[in-house]
């Protein structure tokens, strides 16, 4: 049978009937014949269905709940409204002296994401915490009664189950994940004389998060039982920083937790402004567990094909671009802490043959936008600066091309308007280069700069056709390949093309402080090639290329501009990227797939083809003992310690096809980068993983 259900947004089978829901209507359909046996009006549309115990269950987008009943019986429909931003404290007194509140939650890492109360009492603490931050709160109590009563004041406030909900406590295990709660708060006179749980506030507070023990009844002579344990705590953790705060009637000492120690970050397209695409996380292993899974999921996500910018992380957030959106998420426990619209920002695809445009470190996330390079507040999403690319005559616009960070600079380049990769869904930018196809034509600038943050002025401009692809940072300058072919310089396009352009190439190395010239050299490259980068590690520069057939890696003294050495290797094939992937360094050993050579003397160290091309249309990233790619078709991990086989993070779920895998914080993150596909993968989400002996 056929029954036409135009624009059907959701739909379940249960029992002997299809339930089918669309915009402003819920649907029955006998699954046997087809017919509709009745249809409801509601508002909104319909995006979920349940059926249970003889009634169904319908949501919509307009926030609206309907329960319908197999016996048709009506009822009076109870509606509630309920802003969750109300005063929670009700006009109680608060539990925090007001100054030691104003300095504790004014100096933590960030006050949206997860927090953890140990002893809830009065409920008067808790009551501070959902008023004065934005956190979901879970309350953990002792007692029966207690946490009953509890659960009915908050809800009788509308707040239940959306802010705030209360466990009873069964066990000294609690059941969280470790790194969930980025908040903790203990009130020893709540506990009433109770165990103090130091190992598992350990476990459960996420790095760079904030625990405090203390209270107000009792909690003086309770806390001097608890100095021995939190001084041993304090000295076996190298990770932890812990204040003593003595108030008129309150007594707190106050735990911060800072980075994972060996854990790693991904603050550049390829992990560092000198592309190792290399976190140097070393915490991770092969033994990883789902650890959080959630937005942003394929809805505003580039397509998989594109080759767009790969997500950022430093310090415990993760920032991930959309189209026309920047995501922020809590690395450790998922939470969404902000979502920025960017109407200005026209997608840049093709990154193969560009450069990475959006970096971050610990306080900020810097976007190249238009003419713009906007610094955002990496804790509150707001913008607090626009810097502006210079331009270089008045016959072309410019755009911010290039964007890196280090020691209080802020580099960028100029590119003529038009010559970015913008056609995000259609083209897949997968050709070999050697028919001189357009969309392997590399994009150029007219200038190198960088900017002082510290007084946001212009510390120096250097003008030269620039190579994007091959712009890298490292020992105090910074290097790429400038094109002097007249042909080039007088051509009003910006992309570099695949005929005699290439002739009059110079790697140039400029002092990272002033822009002076510090070495420039001359290179010979074959016409033609589908990928050309550029990559610093502990004095050596290399130089990759493609050449028909092969990978061409040049290694260059970074201090005199002297060859090293030169390796040439077949890749692997002409499609699905083995001829265009970016080299990685892991310590003293660069990896170009499907061989591995020692950095300083170009010596072979061992083959990896016996990982294969198989559904490996990405690049690599790396830890500092793991390469994760997509490999065979999923998001895989190679465990270097345990040689060359090939593991799968999980089987419900693909990556995107350049670099949307990053081993950083102690933890592996995958933000959702596989939109558009229609292949025979189940689940659009971003995703966390951590290893289980943490």
């Amino acid at each position: 049978w056929k029954q036409p259900v135009k624009d059907a947004k959701s739909i379940i089978l249960a029992g002997n009937t299809l339930f089918v829901g669309r915009e402003h209507e819920v649907l029955a359909i006998h699954a046997s014949t087809g017919s509709i046996d009745w249809n409801m009006s509601v508002d909104g549309v319909v995006h979920g269905i349940v059926a249970a115990n003889g009634f169904l269950l319908a949501t919509t987008d307009k926030g609206r709940i309907y329960c319908f009943s197999e016996q048709g019986i009506p009822r009076q429909v109870a509606e509630s409204s309920v802003s969750t931003k109300q005063r929670a404290g009700g006009g109680q007194i608060d539990y925090f002296d007001q100054d030691f509140s104003r300095q504790l939650l004014g100096q933590l890492d960030q006050r949206t994401g997860y927090a953890l109360v140990h002893g809830v009492g009065d409920a008067q603490l808790a009551s501070q915490i959902l008023r004065d931050t934005n956190f979901n709160l879970v309350c953990m109590e002792e007692d029966s009664l207690i946490a009953a009563k509890t659960r009915d004041r908050f809800n009788e406030k509308g707040l239940y189950g959306k802010r705030i909900v209360v466990h009873k406590k069964m066990g000294n295990r609690l059941p969280y994940p470790d790194f969930m709660f980025n908040f903790i708060c203990v009130d020893i006179g709540a506990l009433k004389g109770k165990e103090l749980l130091l190992s598992e506030y350990y476990r459960l507070l996420r790095p760079f998060g904030t625990l405090v023990i203390g209270g107000t009844k009792g909690a003086s002579d309770s806390l001097a039982l608890a100095h021995k344990p939190l001084a041993d705590l304090v000295a076996s953790s190298r990770d932890i920083d812990r204040k003593f705060h003595s108030l008129k009637d309150q007594q707190w000492q106050v735990i911060k937790r800072d980075k994972l120690p060996g854990s790693g970050e991904w603050s550049h397209q390829y992990a560092d402004p000198g592309n190792t695409a290399c976190s140097e996380d070393m915490r991770i292993s092969g033994d990883l567990r789902l650890q959080w899974y959630g937005k942003p999921g394929p809805y505003r996500m580039f397509d998989r094909h594109s080759y767009t910018t790969a997500p950022v992380y430093s310090s415990g957030r993760l920032f991930t671009l959309g189209e026309k959106i920047l995501y922020a998420n809590d690395a450790y426990n998922g939470r969404l802490l902000w979502e920025k619209e960017l109407p200005s920002l026209e997608p840049r695809v093709n990154l193969p043959r560009d450069c990475g445009y959006m970096v971050t470190d610990r306080d900020h996330v810097y976007l190249a936008i238009e003419n713009n390079c906007i610094k955002v507040n990496a804790r509150s999403g707001k913008t607090e600066t626009e810097f502006n690319c210079p331009k270089i005559d008045d016959d072309h616009d410019y755009n911010w091309g290039y964007v890196a960070t280090t020691d209080g600079l802020l580099f960028g380049s100029s590119v003529r308007s038009g010559n970015f990769y913008t056609e995000g869904r259609g083209p897949w930018y997968d050709d070999s280069g050697f028919n001189n196809a357009q969309d392997s034509h590399k994009v150029l600038s007219d200038c190198l700069f960088a900017v002082d943050l510290a007084g946001n002025s212009q510390a120096w401009k250097y003008n030269g056709v620039i190579i994007n692809s091959t712009i890298a940072i490292g020992g105090d300058q910074i290097y790429f390949v400038e094109n002097r072919n007249p042909k080039v310089l007088q051509d009003k396009s910006r992309r570099l093309s695949g005929g005699k352009e290439w002739m009059a190439l110079h790697l140039v190395a400029l002092d990272v402080k002033t822009g002076k010239r510090v070495w420039d050299k001359d290179m010979q490259f074959e016409q033609r090639t589908p990928v050309f980068f550029s990559t610093y590690k502990d004095g050596t520069l290399i130089v990759l290329r493609s050449s028909p057939k092969s990978f061409d890696l040049r290694a260059i003294d970074a201090k005199s501009g002297k060859p090293l050495w030169n390796r040439d290797h077949g890749w692997e094939n002409n499609h699905h990227g083995a001829h265009r992937r970016h080299p990685v360094i892991i310590g003293d050993v660069v990896y170009q797939q499907p061989l591995a050579y020692d950095l300083k003397t170009g010596k072979e160290k061992w083959s990896t083809s016996k990982v294969g091309v198989g559904g490996n249309c990405g690049t690599l990233s790396a830890s500092s003992s793991m390469l994760f790619s997509r490999l065979s078709n999923y998001p895989g991990f190679i465990d270097l310690g345990k040689g060359m086989n090939k593991e799968n993070l999980v089987e419900i779920t693909r990556p995107g096809c350049w670099i949307n895998i990053i081993p950083v914080g102690g933890m592996v993150l995958v933000p959702e980068a596989g939109s558009g596909c229609s292949c025979e993968y189940s689940i659009h989400a971003s995703m966390g993983f951590l290893p289980r002996k943490n």
